[in-house]
């Protein structure tokens, strides 16, 4: 079962107390620049081009998908079954506990938790953090997604797109999976209305 992790964003602080699995995400980009660009898109056109611009937060998707802890390996890889998808989070309710990456599922039998998969280490970043250099490092890095984390709990998600230059917005997030993605999961969509999509594809209204 996937839900999407909600909750009113905490006021700026960096996470404290990291729990076994500590902090990193993200897949490699298909082609890695050599150079960082001179500028990014974030929040469907908003343009940053140097430090002290825009924070994280403001770039953020704020509503990923998240797996429950009582998912196991076996969950994770239908989770992957999205090529759009990066990296699973894994939520005790809003607290963070790892985020998986394809390749920690190589040696992972179906029926492993998923809580023993994955790391935080190197894989989270603040909501406050300043998203010019953010963006340059994962640039540098080759990452692709982040999981914003305050005080343990899981905020949002920070999704740079394949060519590097811009980050994904709830708006296009939302629009791809009414229009394009009719991957067969569970997902259960917290938020003002509960809502249930089954294995058949039905998604909420």
């Amino acid at each position: 079962m996937v839900r999407d992790a909600t909750g009113p964003m905490p006021a700026a602080r960096r996470p404290a107390g990291r729990s076994a699995h500590t902090p990193e995400m993200m897949e490699p980009m298909a082609t890695r620049p050599t150079a960082t660009p001179a500028e990014v898109e974030f929040d469907g056109g908003r343009i940053v081009r140097a430090p002290g611009e825009a924070s994280v937060a403001e770039a953020m998707v704020n509503r990923p998908k998240v797996l429950p802890a009582t998912s196991v390996a076996r969950d994770v890889r239908d989770f992957f079954g999205d090529d759009h998808v990066h990296a699973a989070l894994v939520c005790d309710g809003s607290r963070l506990l790892s985020v998986i990456e394809r390749q920690d599922l190589t040696r992972a039998h179906d029926d492993e938790p998923a809580t023993g998969l994955g790391t935080l280490a190197g894989r989270t970043v603040a909501p406050e953090a300043d998203l010019w250099t953010t963006w340059a490092s994962m640039t540098q890095e080759g990452l692709r997604r982040l999981a914003v984390v305050e005080d343990d709990r899981c905020v949002g998600l920070l999704c740079l797109k394949r060519s590097g230059r811009g980050f994904c917005c709830d708006a296009g997030v939302w629009a791809r999976s009414r229009n394009g993605d009719r991957t067969p999961r569970v997902v259960a969509i917290v938020g003002d209305d509960a809502v249930t999509a089954t294995r058949e594809g039905r998604r909420p209204s």
